[in-house]
């Protein structure tokens, strides 16, 4: 019954635990993507990269045979524990092992998958688990507001220094549709 006291809290926001608010947000945006992957091409999005690619990109950092491992045996696994795992944190914010399992399984997940793919989407989600996995809480909160600042700002300032500062006006929106649509349609008209 605790356990539904903590989630329930989490819809209060005023009352509830950051921690708690963030570990269902990731969880429900998490099951948003895999029902439309599951949806769009059958494929589960835990074993997507291993249907997209036999191919990995392994991280300097980490050791031959412990990213085989993961690889092999932990991919899976971390993907299926993912949701679970952010739910029971979000229920139990203060209990530093339901806070590292959310962080391990993300991360642990996150490796084997963007090592396939190629996604970078989960950068941000990787930052903030483990700053509130080992933090405390007004600490973690900061560095995950800086966090998502710098990877807003550093995305617009790639954009700058890639496209130049046209890339912002409506024009070029409206090249990049007009692209698409002539590709969809079979090319110009």
């Amino acid at each position: 019954m605790e356990c539904w006291d903590s989630l329930r809290s989490v819809f209060h926001l005023a009352e509830a635990d950051p921690r708690s608010v963030y570990y269902v947000l990731q969880a429900l945006s998490y099951l948003a993507v895999y029902s439309a992957v599951l949806v769009g091409s059958g494929v589960s999005l835990w074993r997507l990269g291993s249907t997209l690619s036999n191919c990995a990109l392994r991280p300097t950092l980490v050791p031959h045979r412990l990213f085989f491992f993961v690889l092999r045996h932990l991919g899976y696994p971390s993907g299926c524990l993912l949701i679970p795992s952010f739910l029971l944190a979000a229920a139990y914010p203060e209990c530093f092992g339901a806070r590292l399992l959310a962080a391990v399984c993300a991360t642990t997940f996150h490796l084997s998958d963007c090592s396939r793919t190629g996604a970078h989407n989960g950068y941000l989600m990787l930052w903030n688990v483990w700053a509130f996995c080992v933090l405390p809480v007004r600490l973690s909160l900061g560095l995950a507001f800086g966090a998502a600042t710098w990877f807003i700002l550093s995305s617009g300032l790639s954009k700058l220094w890639v496209g130049g500062a046209g890339w912002c006006y409506p024009e070029t929106m409206r090249e990049g549709q007009t692209a698409a649509q002539a590709h969809m349609f079979g090319g110009p008209r």
